[in-house]
C-alpha cells in the first residue's frame, strides 16, 4: 500500500501552466484507481484538494511548496491521505512572451505523506516519503491560452513515472483557470496500481 500512496502523492501534484514569476494555485482533484493482485481487480475512486505556491527568481531558480488532502474508497475499504511537497528547480528555457514562447523547468522535489486505510473495522496507518525528479514544459498558444506537460519520476523507483497535461485559460490579467489530466501505473511485489486523475483549479499570479 505504501507504493500506492506514493503514486497518489505524485499524481496529485498540480500540473498547471504557471507563467508568472510567482503563482498561488488552488485545485480540486478527482481520482480513479484500480488495484490488481492474483488476477483479481478492485476499483475505487477519490476526491481531494491541493494548494500550491511557486516562485521563479530572475536567475532562473524556482521554488515550489504544495499541500494536498484526499480521501476515497477502494473496494470495501476507505482511505485518506495528506501530503506536503517542497521542490526546487531551474528554468533551462524561458522565452515566454504575451502570445508565444515556451518555458522548460527541471527540478527535484521531496514529499512527506500520511495515510490511513479502514476495512472491516480495522484501521491501518502508513507514512513515508518520496524523492522526485520533475520536468515541466509550458507553451503559449496565444494571448489567453497556454498548455503544459509534465513528467514526474520517483528517484527511488517505488513508483513508475507519472505523466500529466493541462490547458490554461487566462480569465483576468492575474487570474487563470486550468484543467489537467494525469496517469500512472505501478507494479510492486505483484500488486499493480493504476491511477488516473482530473484536476480543475485556479491560479493567481503576483
Amino acid at each position: 500500500m505504501k507504493s500506492t500512496y506514493a503514486a497518489i502523492t505524485t499524481l496529485v501534484l498540480t500540473t498547471s501552466s504557471a507563467l508568472a514569476d510567482t503563482d498561488f494555485t488552488i485545485a480540486l482533484q478527482s481520482l480513479d484507481a484500480s488495484i490488481t493482485f492474483g488476477g483479481a481487480t478492485v476499483s475505487g475512486d477519490g476526491t481531494g484538494f491541493t494548494s500550491q505556491f511557486t516562485h521563479l527568481m530572475d536567475n532562473g531558480i524556482g521554488f515550489l511548496g504544495s499541500y494536498s488532502s484526499m480521501n476515497g474508497e477502494i473496494g470495501t475499504a476507505t482511505w485518506s491521505l495528506t501530503s506536503t511537497t517542497l521542490g526546487i528547480g531551474y528554468a533551462a528555457v524561458d522565452n515566454l512572451t504575451g502570445g508565444s514562447g515556451a518555458r522548460v523547468i527541471a527540478g527535484l522535489g521531496y514529499t512527506l505523506f500520511d495515510g490511513e486505510v479502514s476495512a472491516n473495522g480495522t484501521k491501518t496507518k502508513t507514512d513515508g516519503n518520496s524523492k522526485l525528479a520533475v520536468v515541466d514544459v509550458t507553451g503559449r498558444l496565444n494571448e489567453t491560452i497556454s498548455v503544459s506537460a509534465g513528467l514526474q519520476a520517483d528517484l527511488e523507483g517505488d513508483v513508475d513515472p507519472v505523466f500529466g497535461v493541462a490547458i490554461n485559460y487566462d480569465i483576468t490579467d492575474n487570474g487563470s483557470m486550468f484543467v489537467g489530466y494525469s496517469s500512472n501505473s505501478t507494479t510492486d511485489t505483484g500488486v499493480t496500481t493504476k491511477l488516473t486523475g482530473w484536476t480543475i483549479g485556479w491560479s493567481n499570479s503576483f
